[in-house]
């Protein structure tokens, strides 16, 4: 059995035991099907985890991967209330949308809403992908804004925090700085609260390339990223390289 089969079979087994409605997606770049899953043993064997998807997840002909999933996925973790479930909880299989780098770049910025959805609400979500189908750069690429990956497709992570703002762990330098300033812009292009906040106290290293890229994320966006828990080096760097579109002041 394929190692993201039994993930997923373990990752199914956990949510029935916990009373929660399990379903599986596959999504695509013009739609999102899904079924419910009972049973750990329907993920069947190989590559990648493979059950039944019957209902579509919207009816909308112009669904696209840039649109708000917490339009389509909030009713459905409220209907999982309301039958009695103590939450929702999702696997999902997002090869076929990644092929495509257009809706692969919208599927990032919905995977960071989904993401900042779930910290508050009873939802719990899995998206897997092929990597031998993809290759190690598209994975990475959504894969970098999770809290939690399997494996280390990327040297960091960008999530989402408490207060609207994001969190950055693992390590930035110049070979991955041009992978995070793409995802700083599409992520925080999604961010509403203001001013935007990047906690730093997670991030293991940092060179200037690194604060380059979050300065010029920020430019692009017209606005200004404020760090917190920063460490001396990076101050000094911020100072040092003027990247004037870097707050280190205090959050008003």
């Amino acid at each position: 059995m394929g190692d993201l089969v039994r993930a997923a079979r373990d990752y199914v087994s956990e949510g029935l035991d916990r009373h929660e409605r399990v379903v599986f997606c596959r999504l695509s770049p013009d739609g999102i099907r899904y079924g419910d899953v009972s049973d750990a043993a329907d993920v069947r064997w190989g590559p990648m985890p493979d059950l039944p998807v019957t209902v579509p997840l919207t009816t909308d002909p112009d669904w696209r991967p840039s649109q708000d999933p917490v339009e389509s996925l909030g009713p459905m973790v409220d209907a999982a209330l309301d039958d009695g479930y103590t939450g929702l909880r999702v696997l999902t299989d997002a090869t076929d949308l990644a092929h495509d780098p257009v809706s692969r770049a919208a599927w990032v910025r919905s995977e960071h809403l989904i993401d900042r959805y779930a910290r508050d609400h009873a939802l719990t979500i899995l998206c897997s992908y092929d990597v031998e189908d993809l290759g190690d750069g598209p994975v990475a690429e959504v894969a970098c804004v999770h809290a939690l990956t399997g494996g280390t497709p990327s040297p960091f992570l960008l999530h989402a925090t408490g207060g609207g703002g994001l969190g950055l762990a693992g390590e930035v330098d110049r070979a991955s700085a041009p992978a995070l300033g793409r995802a700083l812009t599409q992520v925080a292009a999604a961010q509403v609260p203001t001013p935007r906040v990047l906690d730093l106290t997670e991030l293991g290293f940092v060179d200037h390339s690194g604060l380059v890229a979050m300065h010029r994320a920020a430019a692009a966006l017209g606005t200004r990223l404020h760090l917190v828990g920063a460490s001396p080096l990076v101050t000094r760097l911020v100072d040092v390289l003027a990247l004037d579109a870097l707050d280190l002041g205090e959050v008003s």
